[in-house]
């Protein structure tokens, strides 16, 4: 069914989308992703114990296309798609992190603060402080900060790879704090190694 058709009407009832993730967010116990198709966009919910049955959760970030099955449930007026269990949650094609076209860090500021945009760059450096990790990226344009917040440091199944000279990734939320361009992704899974340091 087409996303736009998704109304209070059906709500409890099972229902079937297709689309690319646009969003992800992780919650204390699962996860929300934006599905959106040439109707709409619509928020799917993954708790904890579908997503570890779900197969190639991993792949499921910004980018990949999906197929879903789940009832209607309503959250303060949103209307979900919350699958019941992991087989109902099908990747039909990954993000392809590598063709991506990436936004250049100098353009950040003319993209703006509040806007999502996936960038590459080389980490320059790392700083671990109280609340997270701070990453230095450099793309050849220019310089920003990813801040990784504690739970999606955490949650993080490679960050001992993230070190100097590896090539990353990254879709997030632009910032400007203190004078400095940040992106800060909402999820483990939108900060991808891209190759790692030599």
């Amino acid at each position: 069914m087409k996303i736009s058709e998704i109304t209070p009407a059906q709500l409890d009832n099972v229902v079937e989308i297709s689309g690319r993730i646009v969003s992800v967010r992780d919650l204390s116990k699962g996860c929300k992703y934006t599905v959106q198709d040439e109707s709409g966009k619509a928020p799917v919910i993954l708790w904890s114990n579908v997503l570890e049955e779900t197969a190639g959760r991993e792949q499921l970030r910004a980018g990949a296309t999906v197929s879903v099955r789940g009832r209607v449930s309503d959250y303060k007026g949103e209307l979900r798609v919350v699958p019941g269990r992991g087989a109902d949650v099908k990747l039909t094609a990954p993000a392809d992190d590598q063709t991506r076209v990436a936004t250049p860090i100098a353009q950040l500021p003319h993209v703006g603060a509040g806007r999502s945009v996936w960038v590459v760059g080389v980490i320059a450096s790392m700083e671990l402080f109280s609340k997270g990790a701070k990453l230095r990226i450099s793309d050849g344009s220019g310089e920003a900060t990813v801040l990784l917040w504690q739970n999606v440091y955490d949650a993080m199944p490679d960050k001992d790879d993230l070190t100097l000279d590896t090539r990353v990734g990254v879709f997030g939320e632009i910032n400007h704090f203190r004078n400095e361009w940040e992106i800060v992704p909402p999820s483990r899974t939108e900060i991808v190694i891209l190759e790692r340091a030599p």
